[in-house]
């Protein structure tokens, strides 16, 4: 094809493509090699490429053949005719172009409206990584704090598995303290069974003191007269007399030891019942009535009908007060104190009713593992000792 330009210019090229700039020159009609490009405004005809319309135009352009007259006229006329149809057709072409114009203007349109959507989707994307990484990162957050929770539930589970051990502790020494209070119990009884047969000792203990106090008033003034008989006679020489004193001097003797001995054994009486009704160690309380009974037996017989004769075994009644001082000084014999919390004292170096006494309130609660209002008892009854 021709291009023919304003300014006279002709330009071949194999095919164009017209734009809205101008016409662009392509090698041939594939258009993938551009050879060229002509400005809308310069641009006055495209034409096929003909030899004929070169010459043609050569002479329009002002070269003449004197012999050829005639013939000019008609190729001008041929090429005046030819020129229509391609003003037609260009405008057809024209017509195709701007067609394409539209459509080329409505891919655009379509492929911005496609870069918007993907710009959309870009963003719809980095907001769900974001989401994403926030999500993971709570996810992360759930398993260390699940760490943790399986931590305190393993450690729960110990202090759990140490508790029932403890309770099973406290059980077995609970069943034990009940055994033992019921065993108590039963002694109580017989140590209340006791007290009451020793009341009625006691109560004829009491006749009998009666009974010698009366004899023994007599005695002393039957004594008074013969002391002043025998200092009337001024202290003449009388045997009979002599051993009848001697026998009344043994008598007073044996009233002094035999009011002794029963003032003894009221005390010993005295004391049981008031240890029976201050609650004490039961325990050694029946130990030491049942020692003193089989010890005492009756060794001691007051006999109101003849003078009076007081038989008592001195060594024996020691013997059974210091077996009682020593059952007194065993820490268990404090009320509330078993053998488990005894046994804590001793690991302690708290031995005895004595050390407990010396120690402080919070040494004795830390060494039996109690608190400070029972260590503070178990004081006030050592201290009672």
């Amino acid at each position: 094809m021709l291009v023919v330009c304003k300014d006279g210019t002709t330009l071949r090229a194999g095919s164009y493509k017209a734009v809205d700039s101008g016409v662009v020159l392509c090698e041939d009609h594939k258009r993938k090699k551009v050879v060229g490009f002509v400005a809308a405004d310069e641009v006055k005809y495209l034409l096929p490429d003909d030899e004929d319309l070169i010459e043609s135009r050569a002479e329009s352009n002002g070269q003449s053949d004197d012999s050829g007259g005639s013939d000019s006229a008609t190729r001008l006329a041929e090429f005046a005719e030819r020129v229509g149809e391609f003003g037609s057709r260009l405008e057809r072409i024209e017509e195709r172009l701007d067609g394409l114009e539209a459509t080329v203007s409505d891919r655009e349109d379509h492929v911005e409206w496609l870069d918007d959507r993907l710009d959309d989707h870009g963003r719809r994307l980095d907001e769900l990584a974001g989401s994403l990484n926030d999500r993971t990162t709570h996810i992360d957050w759930l398993e260390s704090e699940l760490d943790d929770r399986t931590e305190r539930l393993e450690r729960l589970e110990g202090d759990r598995d140490a508790v029932a051990d403890r309770v099973d502790a406290v059980e077995e020494e609970v069943t034990a303290r009940r055994e033992h209070m019921v065993g108590l119990g039963e002694r109580v009884g017989a140590l209340e069974s006791a007290g009451a047969d020793r009341a009625g000792e006691t109560t004829e203990l009491g006749e009998r003191l009666r009974g010698l106090e009366s004899s023994l008033s007599d005695r002393l003034d039957d004594l008074e007269g013969r002391v002043e008989e025998h200092e009337r006679r001024g202290h003449a020489d009388d045997g009979d007399d002599a051993a009848s004193e001697l026998d009344v001097g043994s008598d007073l003797s044996a009233v002094v030891e035999g009011e002794d001995e029963a003032g003894d054994r009221t005390e010993e009486y005295t004391d049981l019942s008031a240890e029976l009704e201050s609650g004490s160690d039961l325990e050694n309380v029946v130990e030491a009535d049942e020692d003193e009974a089989e010890e005492a037996g009756t060794d001691t017989v007051l006999d109101s009908g003849s003078d009076l004769e007081a038989v008592v075994d001195t060594d024996d009644a020691n013997d059974t007060d210091d077996e009682v001082e020593a059952d007194d000084d065993e820490l268990e014999s404090l009320t509330g104190l078993g053998e488990t919390y005894a046994n804590r004292l001793r690991r302690a170096g708290i031995e005895s009713v004595t050390a407990l006494g010396e120690a402080s309130v919070e040494e004795v609660a830390d060494a039996a593992e109690v608190g400070e209002g029972r260590a503070s008892d178990w004081k006030e009854q050592a201290a009672s000792r």
